[in-house]
């Protein structure tokens, strides 16, 4: 990991104070290190659905989806449960939609 910023980040950002990386770092400081790696992946992936939607031109998220999918995806953010989840996973235009994402 040296060279790459990541110990750098994660003080900045306040998540470790300089004592407390290389217990971070080496995993002994369990807890601490899967918590920093979750907050990174958060920031990154927020990162890459930014550069996403910026590249497919959308003034508003999913604007390019039918009404019937963007409901689905908002019934799905605001509860967040198996009904919601299988219905917006059975939506050809989500499934196509989720399938240009991971490609991009």
């Amino acid at each position: 990991m040296n060279g790459t910023g990541f110990a750098e980040v994660l003080l900045e950002a306040g998540l470790i104070s300089s004592g407390s990386m290389s217990g971070v770092l080496s995993a002994k400081n369990y807890s601490r290190s899967l918590n920093c790696h979750k907050v990174l992946m958060e920031a990154l992936e927020k990162l890459i659905v930014g550069q996403f939607l910026e590249q497919h031109v959308e003034e508003v998220p999913f604007e390019k989806l039918p009404e019937s999918s963007r409901d689905l995806i908002e019934n799905l953010a605001k509860s967040l449960n198996k009904v919601t989840e299988i219905a917006a996973l059975s939506d050809q235009h989500i499934c196509s939609y989720t399938a240009e994402y991971m490609q991009f």
